[in-house]
Parts: structure tokens; C-alpha cells; sequence
């Protein structure tokens, strides 16, 4: 597997990262290798059992939305045709954006 890493792929390379310092085990079929360049594990603020259990579980669904979401290509006219749009519209916000129901991670 090759990891190509843009601009825009942040999020891959801090949840990569979250997962290295707090030594979380993910499990699933298309998890990224570990990273060759491994951060310090975080001891002061490594979260309890409970919340480390968690985070293990969302971390694969988190990675293959963050993956899906670098990969995909932008209509460079979109941010134009969304400041023509009215505050509140429908296009603006359809309804089905998705928060985190992760224990300690902010919706």
C-alpha cells in the first residue's frame, strides 16, 4: 500500500498520528501501515480503557470517511455558487451532515 499525502489530507496524517501517540490497535481489513516515523507515545494523556476501547472502534470508520473525503476532486466554482445562495438555504446544508457520537471526541 502507498499513502500519497496532498495539502488537503491533513486529517489523514493527525488521525494517523492519533493513533501511533496513544497506541490505539484498530481493527479492519484496509488500515493504513504503521507510520515510518513514529511519534512519542503520549503517557500524560493517554484516555482511560473505556475511551481507548472507543476510539479503537470509530478509527477505522474515521479513517475510510477522512480517505474518501482527501480523494475526492473539488468544483473549483463551487465556493462561488454557494456565496450566491441564502444563509439557511437548502443548498447550503441538506440535513444529513454526521456528527461524532465518539465518546470524548467533540460533535
Amino acid at each position: 500500500m502507498v499513502i500519497s499525502v496532498e495539502d488537503r489530507a491533513s486529517p489523514l496524517l493527525e488521525l494517523l498520528w492519533i493513533r501511533e501517540a496513544f497506541d490505539l490497535r484498530p481493527n479492519g481489513g484496509d488500515l493504513p501501515p504503521l507510520l515510518t516515523d513514529t511519534p512519542r507515545r503520549e503517557s500524560g494523556g493517554v484516555p482511560p480503557a473505556v475511551t481507548r476501547q472507543d476510539w479503537e472502534a470509530a478509527w477505522p470508520s474515521m479513517w475510510a470517511d477522512a480517505l474518501q473525503h482527501a480523494g475526492r476532486e473539488f468544483d473549483p466554482a463551487m465556493h462561488e455558487r454557494l456565496m450566491r445562495t441564502a444563509n439557511g438555504s437548502r443548498e447550503r446544508c441538506d440535513g444529513t451532515s454526521t456528527r461524532s457520537s465518539v465518546p470524548g471526541v467533540p460533535a
